[in-house]
């Protein structure tokens, strides 16, 4: 009943140690990378369900990490139908593909729109882990584009509406826009023309031109006010033309 001697079994673990402190650290640098994007990050499991979340998504979401973890949208806000980021998620795993740049309208936030890119994950044997799903609120952005797409046609109906022949053209000579006087002018519906010089349009024409003139006005960057042309495509008639550069605010 003696005790005669004490056994003893030890392991090095310095390297398990170094590899936890470098995983850690870089699990650390990740989580500040992520918080620090100004997009909505999350990364799902093969269910859907949240893995990680960034400081941005937890915010959209008015939860902590802790809280969505292991669960999934549907869990937490119940069943949503239509597109939504968790059917994103879920077609990304079902086909192992990305999906991205794909615009949303919430359904939870009324009036609100984001776009969102769905990555697959795969493990080292190349089995699908999961999805990270990347997204944006474009709210903004979105009433811009419908701001301007309701100026610009409010500005065709006005340039339409006059009777001038109208155009805008890039440094090619291309052209960006025509009024309907203009496009009647030439011969053809205004989007057919666009893109497109007037030689391409109607082949090349000798002596002066419209399309002459404005690679002029392109080359010098000085405008031409009043100038009268008999246009040879139009024989017997007379055009009076002023074509003025157009500068970004560079001054390009």
């Amino acid at each position: 009943g003696l005790l005669t001697s004490i056994g003893s079994i030890g392991i090095d673990i310095t390297e398990r140690k170094h590899a936890e402190q470098e995983a850690a650290e870089k699990s650390n640098l990740l989580q500040n990378i992520f918080d620090a994007t100004p997009a909505f990050i999350s990364l799902r499991d093969i269910n859907g369900a949240f893995i990680f979340i960034n400081d941005l998504m937890a915010a959209e979401m008015g939860m902590s990490l802790e809280e969505v973890l292991g669960k999934t949208p549907t869990d937490i806000f119940g069943v949503v139908s239509g597109e939504t980021v968790e059917a994103l998620v879920s077609e990304v795993i079902k086909l192992k593909k990305p999906i991205f740049q794909r615009e949303i309208k919430s359904k939870r936030r009324t009036g609100r729109f984001y776009r969102y890119s769905v990555v697959p994950m795969f493990e080292d044997n190349g089995d699908i882990s999961g999805a990270l799903a990347i997204g944006q609120d474009i709210t903004e952005l979105k009433r811009t584009e419908r701001e301007v797409a309701e100026k610009t046609g409010l500005l065709q109906t006005i340039l339409d509406a006059t009777p001038e022949l109208i155009s805008l053209r890039d440094i090619d000579g291309r052209f960006v826009f025509v009024n309907k006087h203009m496009a009647a002018d030439i011969g053809m519906r205004p989007d057919d023309a666009i893109g497109k010089t007037h030689p391409e349009l109607h082949g090349e024409v000798p002596g002066l031109t419209i399309q002459k003139l404005a690679m002029e006005v392109l080359e010098s960057k000085q405008p031409i006010l009043e100038r009268e042309l008999s246009l040879p495509r139009r024989p017997g008639r007379t055009h009076r033309y002023s074509i003025i550069p157009v500068f970004k605010d560079s001054g390009d």
